[in-house]
C-alpha cells in the first residue's frame, strides 16, 4: 500500500511539473521587451531589403527589373557584397506574365541615391551564381553556362571583359589582391591583372599544394601599406608570418616556421612546436562469451602537436613597419601545455582552451590522454587566471560571442540578428521550437544589450496581443535566406 502511495504521488508530481511547464513555461511574458528603445536615425541594409534598425518602413530595394522590353520580378537574393554607399545584389528574376522564364542578373543599389540600376543580364543558358569581387575598375562573377561552371570578369558598365581560372591555384584574397603558394613561393595579383609578383620564398617540406592554406590581410594604417600572410602547411605541420611591405617590396618574417601559433583580431600566440607521441588503449567493441563481457582493446600510436614554452603577443602596426609586442609568458606547468586555441571575447579578455598530454602507467604500459583545460587572459592586467568548465566554448557560442564573430560594428555599437527562446526551460522548448527572431544592439563602452526588434512566431503574435511587438519581417526573412554567404551579411548607415 505504501508502495503504490508513492508511485501515486511521484506520478501526480510530474504531472503537476509537466502541466506547469506547457502552461506556463512557454509563454511570452518573461521574454518579450515591454518597451523598445528610441531609433537612432539609421537604417540596416540587408541583402534587398531596408528598414529602420528599428524595423519600421521596411522595403525591398529592387522590385522588379526590366530588361529587353520585358519586366521581371523579383524572386530571391542569390549573393549581395557591401561596397561604401553602393550594394551589388546578385538576383533570381522570373518574367511577371510567365513564370518559367526565370534568370539572373546583377544590380547595383545606390545608398545615397537611392535608386537601382541594372549591370548585367544573364544570357541564355547562363546562371550566375556569386559575387566574388568588386573593385574600382572590374567585377568579379561566378557563372554556369549550360552546366559548366567558371568566373568571369566585367567592368562597371557591365562589359564582358574575359574569363578567368581561379580553381587553377588555392587561392586566398584581401582587399583587392589574390595570393597563392607555388613551387615554394608566395606570389600576389590583382584581381584584374593575372601577372602575379612573386613576394617571398618560404622553406616549406610538403609536395602536395592541397596541404596548404593561406590567409592573408591588408594593412593600410600608421604609414604602412602591404600584406600581412599567414601560411599554413597541414602536412608538415610547419606554419609562418609574414609581412609584405608594397613600398619597399621587401619582406620580414614575423614568425618562422618552428613556431606553432594561432592569430585572433591582433592577437597572437605562439610557442615551440613539439609532436608528441603517446600510447592510447582503444577498445573497439564489446561482445559476450559464456556470460562474461569482453572488451577488444588494444594499444594505438597516437600524437599531438603542442606549442610549448608559449607567449601571448599583439601585433603592432607603427611607422618602424609590423612587429609583435610581448604581453605574458606561460610558465610552470603552462609552459607545457599548448595555448593556440583561444577566443577573443566582446569583453576583450582571451578565452584559452589548453591541452596537454598526460602520461601514466596503465597494466605495466605507458599510455596517456589529451587533457583539456579552460583559462581566461585578462590584457589590461596582464592576468591568467583558470576559468570554467568549457569556458571558451561558452563564451565563443553565447550570445556575446555569437555577436563578436557575426554582429556589424557601427560607431560604439555592434548590431547582430539571432534567436531568442521564450524562456529558460529549453529542454522540452525543442519541442515546441518556441523563439523569437530579434535584432540586437550592444553598447561596447557599457557592455549594455538592447533588443530593437522582437518577432515571436506567428501563432504567439496572435495570441499575445497585449504585447506592441516591433520587428521587421522582410528583415528576417532576407537574413536567413543569406545566412550560408560568407562575408558580411548586412550594413548599418
Amino acid at each position: 500500500m505504501k508502495k503504490h502511495n508513492k508511485i501515486t504521488l511521484m506520478a501526480v508530481t510530474l504531472t503537476m511539473f509537466v502541466s506547469s511547464c506547457f502552461t506556463g513555461c512557454a509563454s511570452l511574458e518573461n521574454t518579450a521587451p515591454h518597451f523598445y528603445p528610441e531609433w537612432d536615425k539609421k537604417y540596416i541594409y540587408c541583402g534587398n531589403v531596408r528598414c529602420k534598425t528599428t524595423g519600421e518602413e521596411e522595403e525591398q530595394l529592387v522590385e522588379k527589373v526590366t530588361y529587353d522590353g520585358m519586366t521581371y520580378n523579383v524572386v530571391k537574393t542569390l549573393d549581395v557584397k557591401y561596397e561604401e554607399n553602393d550594394i551589388y545584389l546578385c538576383l533570381h528574376v522570373e518574367q511577371t506574365e510567365n513564370a518559367e522564364d526565370d534568370k539572373t542578373c546583377l544590380m547595383r543599389y545606390s545608398i545615397e541615391e537611392n535608386e537601382s540600376e541594372l549591370i548585367y543580364f544573364s544570357a541564355e543558358g547562363e546562371t550566375l551564381q556569386d559575387i566574388d569581387k568588386v573593385t574600382l575598375s572590374v567585377i568579379v562573377l561566378s557563372h554556369s553556362v549550360n552546366g559548366t561552371g567558371g568566373n568571369f570578369q566585367i567592368d562597371h558598365a557591365g562589359n564582358y571583359l574575359k574569363e578567368i581560372d581561379l580553381r587553377a591555384h588555392k587561392f586566398a584574397s584581401a582587399g583587392d589582391y589574390l595570393l597563392f603558394y607555388q613551387n615554394g613561393q608566395i606570389y600576389y595579383r590583382t584581381w584584374e591583372d593575372e601577372n602575379a609578383i612573386p613576394m617571398f620564398p618560404v622553406s616549406f617540406t610538403s609536395a602536395k599544394i592541397e596541404s596548404y592554406q593561406i590567409e592573408a590581410r591588408c594593412i593600410e594604417e600608421a604609414g604602412q601599406n602591404g600584406l600581412l600572410v599567414a601560411l599554413y602547411d597541414y602536412e608538415s605541420n610547419q606554419r609562418g608570418l609574414w609581412y609584405y611591405d608594397f613600398h619597399t617590396q621587401k619582406t620580414t618574417q614575423i614568425l618562422d616556421e618552428t613556431k606553432w601559433f594561432a592569430m585572433h583580431d591582433n592577437y597572437i600566440v605562439s610557442g615551440t612546436r613539439i609532436r608528441k607521441e603517446y600510447e592510447s588503449l582503444l577498445c573497439i567493441g564489446r561482445y559476450v562469451i559464456n556470460t562474461y563481457i569482453h572488451e577488444d582493446c588494444r594499444w594505438s600510436s597516437e600524437y599531438e602537436i603542442l606549442a610549448t614554452n608559449s607567449t601571448i603577443s599583439m601585433l603592432v602596426i607603427d611607422e618602424n613597419g609590423v612587429s609583435l609586442k610581448k604581453l605574458y609568458d606561460f610558465k610552470g606547468k603552462n609552459a607545457e601545455r599548448s595555448f593556440t586555441e583561444f577566443f577573443v571575447g566582446i569583453d576583450g579578455k582571451l578565452y584559452f582552451e589548453a591541452k596537454e598530454v598526460r602520461q601514466e602507467n596503465v597494466a605495466a604500459h605507458v599510455g596517456g590522454e589529451v587533457v583539456e583545460l579552460d583559462f581566461c587572459f585578462n590584457p589590461k592586467t596582464k592576468q591568467l587566471k583558470n576559468a570554467g568548465s568549457n569556458a571558451m566554448f561558452n563564451e565563443r557560442t553565447s550570445l556575446e560571442g555569437r555577436m563578436k564573430t557575426y554582429g556589424v560594428s557601427c560607431g560604439d555599437y555592434v548590431y547582430h540578428v539571432d534567436r531568442q527562446r521564450y524562456d529558460n526551460n529549453e529542454w522540452y522548448l525543442y519541442w515546441d521550437d518556441s523563439y523569437a527572431q530579434v535584432f540586437y544592439r550592444y553598447h561596447i563602452p557599457s557592455g549594455k544589450m538592447e533588443r530593437l526588434q522582437f518577432m515571436p512566431l506567428e501563432k504567439d503574435r496572435e495570441k499575445y496581443t497585449q504585447f506592441s511587438f516591433q520587428f521587421s519581417e522582410l528583415l528576417f526573412d532576407e537574413y536567413y535566406a543569406l545566412y550560408s554567404l560568407e562575408g558580411q551579411r548586412f550594413l548599418i548607415k
